[in-house]
């Protein structure tokens, strides 16, 4: 029996999961073995399929730097253990705890998906910290997702992605 690839799926909370994901992770499924994480898994259990494996992480929606440096650890020890082939990340704080901790993981993959820019609101530090922090995860992902042509056309105008490393999801 040939062993399916592990995929990880990284989103802050399970609401995010629930919205965006739930007919992927069904067609997922049928080919590779999922791992997710996120907080509240409690909300998407019954929805998930038993044999997936659900990683409740006690994200904190707003920066705290204790509680997102243990969510780092987390994930970081459970990539090293688990050994995805593939991360694909959703929302900005999950997409650079993950991008962090899989490269240091040395995951084949990484894909984020880009669902919203926090930064554009703010000012200051905290809209360049942001913006930088977009960056990295482009520059430590293999290939981003994004929404709309209008976001793509807005990210590149914003030096965050490049046309070449991504791709826009067309929904049906």
């Amino acid at each position: 029996m040939i062993k399916k690839p592990t995929i990880a799926l990284v989103a802050i909370t399970a609401h995010t999961i629930n919205s965006f994901m739930l007919k992927n992770i069904e067609y997922l499924n049928k080919k590779y073995n999922l791992l997710i994480f996120c907080n509240d898994i409690s909300l998407i259990e019954k929805k998930i399929p038993k044999n997936i494996s659900l990683i409740n992480i006690n994200f904190k929606r707003k920066l705290n730097l204790v509680s997102d440096i243990v969510s780092f650890f987390i994930i970081l020890y459970n990539f090293l253990k688990l050994k995805p082939k593939l991360t694909i990340s959703i929302t900005p704080k999950a997409g650079f705890l993950t991008a962090l901790a899989s490269f240091i993981a040395r995951i084949s993959y990484r894909l984020h998906w880009f669902t919203g820019q926090t930064w554009v609101t703010k000012k200051g530090l905290v809209r360049f910290v942001y913006k930088i922090s977009e960056k990295l995860i482009f520059n430590l992902s293999h290939h981003v997702l994004v929404d709309s042509h209008s976001q793509k056309n807005f990210l590149i105008a914003n030096n965050i992605i490049t046309k070449e490393k991504s791709k826009i999801l067309l929904r049906g």
